[in-house]
């Protein structure tokens, strides 16, 4: 965010929540089966949480400033969808066939329940719109717009924008309309909905057509693939404005799909992170010339920097500046990978004979026998100090104020190997402070209910990264067994432990979080290993969904979820697992274990959980 403080962005983003920019989103948006699958494990189930995490870590946006929807009613797909289609697609074949699926692999109800949410949502941001609440209505979901009155295609059931328009011509709003769709596959649902109707205009600018019927008021544009900024921009600063000033739509829908992105799964164009935002500046800034009020959904975005867009977009909304690209998950592991692969395994075994090994150490990888002397039988005190500088870990936490780093390691105890790091706020005297401790051995785990042999893995015992320096607030509550707030290197230890995982030879990393939010944290990356435990998990997140972090954790700790018949749902620590292998990652993809997950969820489900 270059040099404006934090404190400004959060008033700039408070003054815009105000009246001019709303933000839609409902947990229920996440179909997470989508990314678990081999067919579709490019679709991020999770992409409106990764833009919420961003923006709530720079400070923009909190849990109170999200609006919630309810799901479109039947009654809502009815102005749009037909009674055939709607009965046809709560099959489990048909839904397959939308979504690219194995029958086996689609759970209707989550999946329907997901889609109607997500049209719930781009519905009452429209309504919003067009009732002057806000100028610009952002949806953390929707843009289907592959979804047909008569069918669905394309990991689209129901067109939310054309469900949405239907809504508030229903409540009275006579405006014309504008579908702006940037989407690199072109919206052929949106323009058959409208395929007849003067007053909507379905204007798209694609890399892929899928419909060749001509609307009375459409204008589609294709561009070649590999088109990349400069000719992007240049065909759509000519052609969209005199398109929008000719129809005079007083609402515009923006589909701002963002596999338009170099390196998208299923896209073929070249658009950098900054081109795609000049994109949603160029929309945005025509819908205010003309007075027209702006609905935007999520559309298409199947490349790691997909969710990064649409994050820099709405903080260019709420604060009037783009934030800055951060490095995700994969981008992170693939370069602990490169750092893997350079590291000598020798180094990393060297000089085994003495104490005092560094955080470096566990991060480096080789296989060998288990050694007493070394730790996790493997690494020498040296090739742990490192590693920890080969990875970056350490020049992350010279980037946060502190100097004089102690790294001090014990492996004499197989049971409980500890490696903890001291240092002190740069330019202070006074002794050292400890930010982090790591406690780790290796443990055998058994795959629930099969007679397979146990998996070696790398228990995680216990890990504190705190900063003492740095006190709690509202953006950093303070969640139970915390003394001080966190570092924020959660994910670049983790990332580390999954390469010494691989590095020894260990199936994943097992632990058993005996708290809610601490399961919460790390859900994107671990499960736990049983799916029962993992079926209450989700069923205490959807009672808990209206809640931010905080005070849902403070309700599980105080164990406040109670049933109807008055039994408890209370927080049960499990194995949580990070698969590494193979073998791992077969089991918790499996459909055994999808299935036995869903029918513990939707048995709790039944009895009612609540806050009590």
């Amino acid at each position: 965010m270059g040099l404006v403080s934090r404190s400004l962005q959060r008033l700039l983003a408070a003054l815009r929540l105000r009246g001019d920019v709303g933000v839609w989103y409902h947990p229920d948006y996440s179909f997470e089966p989508l990314s678990r699958t081999s067919r579709t494990s490019f679709v991020d189930a999770r992409r409106a949480e990764r833009i919420l995490g961003a923006l709530a870590k720079e400070g923009m946006l909190r849990g109170g400033d999200l609006r919630s929807c309810e799901p479109a009613s039947f009654q809502d797909l009815l102005r749009v969808h037909s009674d055939s289609w709607l009965d046809t697609s709560m099959r489990q074949d048909v839904l397959a066939h939308v979504f690219g699926l194995e029958p086996s692999d689609v759970p209707v109800d989550e999946l329907l329940e997901s889609q109607r949410r997500a049209v719930g949502g781009t519905m009452a941001a429209a309504r919003a719109a067009v009732a002057g609440e806000v100028g610009v209505a952002f949806n953390l979901g929707g843009g289907f717009h592959h979804a047909a009155p008569e069918q669905g295609a394309g990991f689209c059931v129901y067109n939310d924008v054309a469900v949405a328009i239907e809504a508030v011509r229903a409540q009275g709003f006579a405006g014309r309309i504008a579908v702006v769709d940037l989407d690199f596959h072109q919206g052929d649902g949106t323009l058959l909905a409208f395929v007849d109707d003067p007053t909507v205009l379905t204007w798209s600018l694609h890399g892929a057509r899928w419909c060749w019927v001509e609307a009375v008021a459409d204008a589609g544009h294709q561009l070649p693939y590999g088109t990349g900024d400069e000719d992007y921009l240049s065909f759509l600063e000519k052609k969209l404005p005199p398109a929008l000033l000719d129809h005079g739509p007083s609402l515009v829908f923006y589909v701002a799909g963002n596999d338009v992105l170099k390196g998208d799964m299923l896209g073929g164009f070249e658009l950098s992170l900054a081109g795609v935002l000049e994109r949603d500046k160029l929309v945005t800034r025509i819908a205010k010339d003309l007075g027209a009020a702006m609905v935007v959904t999520l559309g298409g975005g199947y490349s790691r920097m997909g969710w990064q867009a649409s994050a820099s977009f709405l903080s260019w909304l709420l604060t009037g500046l783009a934030m800055r690209p951060s490095a995700g998950k994969g981008e992170l592991l693939r370069h602990y990978e490169k750092v893997a692969r350079s590291l000598d395994p020798a180094a990393l075994q060297q000089g085994g004979d003495e104490l005092g090994l560094t955080m470096e150490d566990i991060m480096g990888d080789l296989s060998g026998s288990p050694r007493q002397d070394r730790f996790l039988g493997f690494y020498s005190v040296q090739g742990i100090e490192l590693a920890v500088e080969r990875y970056g870990l350490m020049a992350s936490i010279r980037e946060l104020g502190f100097e004089d780093l102690r790294l001090k390691i014990d492996p004499r105890d197989p049971s409980r190997q500890i490696i903890s790091l001291q240092a002190r706020p740069k330019g202070k005297d006074g002794p050292p402070l400890l930010l982090v401790e790591v406690v780790l051995k290796r443990r055998k785990v058994a795959l629930p209910n099969t007679k397979a042999e146990p998996l070696e893995m790398l228990s995680l015992e216990w890990l504190l990264l705190q900063d003492p320096t740095s006190s709690f607030s509202l953006e950093k509550p303070k969640l139970p067994g915390q003394t001080h707030p966190g570092l924020g290197l959660s994910r670049e230890v983790l990332g580390l432990l999954v390469q010494v995982c691989r590095r020894i030879g260990l199936h994943g990393i097992v632990n058993r979080p005996g708290y809610y939010h601490i399961a919460i944290l790390t859900s994107f990356d671990m499960r736990f290993l049983d799916p029962v435990a993992q079926g209450r998990f989700l069923a205490m997140r959807k009672v808990l969904e209206g809640w931010d972090l905080a005070e849902a954790t403070a309700l599980v700790d105080a164990d406040r979820l109670c049933m109807s018949d008055g039994q408890r749902l209370s927080w049960v620590p499990a194995d949580f697992v990070l698969p590494v292998s193979d073998r791992l990652r077969r089991w918790l993809d499996s459909e055994e274990y999808e299935r036995a997950s869903s029918l513990e969820r939707e048995r709790l489900l039944a009895r009612d959980p609540h806050v009590g």
